[in-house]
């Protein structure tokens, strides 16, 4: 629905209304969080037979699924596009089920793993106030 640039000189080739495949992106893998791993299995086997599941292993995408689960975030380390990065969390309506997702972009030579870290509760942060905003209470 929108996009906000950043200040630094880099540009991140992103447009509203584009489409990438959900394993890919931290917004897509945020949409899906709470459909669990046999979903999850599915999506990747789908992504995977089309070419577009990205760098992980079924495996190793599976667990950080129940990871960003488990904890209301969800990463993109040079999956989508090699030198972007991206910390996502989902956006919730007032019955509590997932209907958008946000995220923070950057590249790799901005934002290493530990500053990923510490944007998580920034931009869980903001995902639960715009979900409150629908009229999620939790």
């Amino acid at each position: 629905l929108d996009k906000i640039g950043g200040k630094r000189a880099i540009e991140v080739s992103t447009r509203i209304g584009g489409r990438k495949p959900v394993c890919c992106t931290s917004v897509g893998k945020a949409l899906i969080l709470d459909q669990g791993r046999s979903a999850w299995k599915q999506r990747y086997e789908q992504e995977a037979a089309k070419g577009v599941a990205g760098r992980l292993s079924q495996a190793e995408w599976l667990s950080a699924m129940a990871t960003y689960a488990a904890h209301g975030y969800t990463f993109d380390i040079d999956e989508g596009v090699a030198g972007i990065r991206c910390v996502g969390a989902p956006v919730r309506d007032a019955s509590g089920d997932i209907v958008a997702s946000i995220s923070v972009t950057s590249t790799d030579a901005y934002t290493d793993e530990d500053r990923m870290h510490e944007l998580i509760p920034l931009v869980r942060k903001v995902a639960h106030q715009i979900s409150v905003q629908l009229g999620a209470t939790a």
